[in-house]
């Protein structure tokens, strides 16, 4: 069974949060996962989380877009409530990782294939530069 870290949970809420139609930007992933934990997402977390959610088939890149996959989204519809504390999100995307099983075949996916550490610095460069 594939095991998922604190980081996972972080990355995966964030980008549940940030993501529109056209999926999430690094940037909006970073921004997001500030605003929950106030601190910005190391690149090896980053990059390193969504590798791991990709290969359990819950994140999907598309033209440089993160998206979450319906198995996962549909669980986040239903669980988030508005109004409800954001550690309560948190505690049940962790629990959702952590019991789930995978949503897809996994994949092998190395974290600097899915990231670069030149797209992750140019990302939180456009953060800092509107915070």
């Amino acid at each position: 069974m594939q095991t998922f870290d604190g980081s996972d949970s972080w990355v995966m809420l964030a980008l549940l949060m940030s993501e529109s139609p056209d999926g999430a930007s690094l940037r909006n992933i970073i921004a997001t996962a500030d605003y929950l934990n106030h601190a910005i997402l190391k690149y090896e977390e980053l990059a390193g989380s969504l590798a791991q959610l990709m290969r359990a088939g819950y994140v999907e890149k598309q033209a440089g877009r993160f998206r979450a996959t319906t198995v996962i989204r549909t669980f986040y519809a239903r669980t988030t409530k508005p109004h409800r504390a954001l550690w309560k999100d948190w505690q049940d995307v962790e629990h959702f990782l952590q019991t789930n099983p995978l949503a897809a075949t996994p994949i092998r996916v190395a974290p600097s294939r899915v990231v670069s550490r030149a797209a992750y610095e140019r990302a939180v460069q456009a953060y800092l530069s509107t915070a």
